[in-house]
C-alpha cells in the first residue's frame, strides 16, 4: 500500500464493509498537495479591479516534484469564472509556460451524504483488483505545446480547485 492511502479501506472482505469505502473530496484535494506542493511557501496576493477578490484563494509554493519550480493552488468559491493574472519575475511576459494543469471540480452526483470530485472530467474513486486496493492516475494535463498554455493569466472556473504545476520556473528559492 502507499503512504497515502486511504486510512479508512476496510480489512475485511466482506461485501458489506467494501461497500462502506466512500473517499470524499477533501482526501482527494488533499492527496494532490501533498504530492504537488512543496515545503517553500512564497507570497501571493490576489486583486481585482475593485481591490481583493474575497471569493478566490490563492496559493503559492515550491514544487514538491520539480527542482525550481512552481506549484499553485487556487480556490475559486464564486459561482462564476475567474480570470487570474500572474505577476512575477522570471518568466517573460507573453511566453508560454511549462505548465501541468489539475482541475479539480464537483462530481456528477455530487450528495451530502455521498460527495464525490472529478479530477479534468474523469470522477476519482479508489478500486478494488485482484491485488486489492488501488489508487486511479491523478495526473495533470500538460499545457506545455498546448494552446491553453497559459501566457500571463488563466481562467479558473466556478466552484473549483486549481493546481497549476510551473515545473521549469526558475524560481532560486526553490531548491
Amino acid at each position: 500500500m502507499h503512504d497515502d492511502f486511504p486510512w479508512n479501506v476496510p480489512t475485511s472482505t466482506s461485501a458489506a464493509a467494501e461497500a462502506a469505502v466512500v473517499t470524499r473530496p477533501d482526501f482527494w484535494t488533499s492527496l494532490l498537495f501533498k504530492r504537488i506542493v512543496g515545503d517553500g511557501v512564497l507570497p501571493t496576493k490576489t486583486t481585482g479591479a475593485g481591490g481583493n477578490v474575497p471569493k478566490l484563494l490563492s496559493y503559492c509554493h515550491c514544487s514538491r516534484r520539480f527542482k525550481q519550480g512552481l506549484a499553485f493552488l487556487f480556490v475559486n468559491t464564486a459561482n462564476v469564472a475567474t480570470n487570474v493574472d500572474f505577476k512575477f519575475a522570471g518568466v517573460a511576459a507573453g511566453a508560454r509556460w511549462n505548465a501541468i494543469r489539475y482541475d479539480l471540480s464537483p462530481g456528477a452526483h455530487t450528495s451530502a451524504a455521498e460527495p464525490s470530485i472529478a479530477l479534468n472530467g474523469k470522477m476519482l474513486a479508489i478500486y478494488k483488483t485482484d491485488s486489492g486496493w488501488e489508487l486511479p492516475s491523478l495526473a495533470g494535463i500538460d499545457l506545455t505545446n498546448s494552446p491553453e498554455a497559459p501566457t500571463k493569466s488563466l481562467v479558473v472556473a466556478a466552484k473549483r480547485y486549481l493546481f497549476l504545476e510551473l515545473p521549469s520556473a526558475a524560481i532560486a528559492v526553490c531548491v
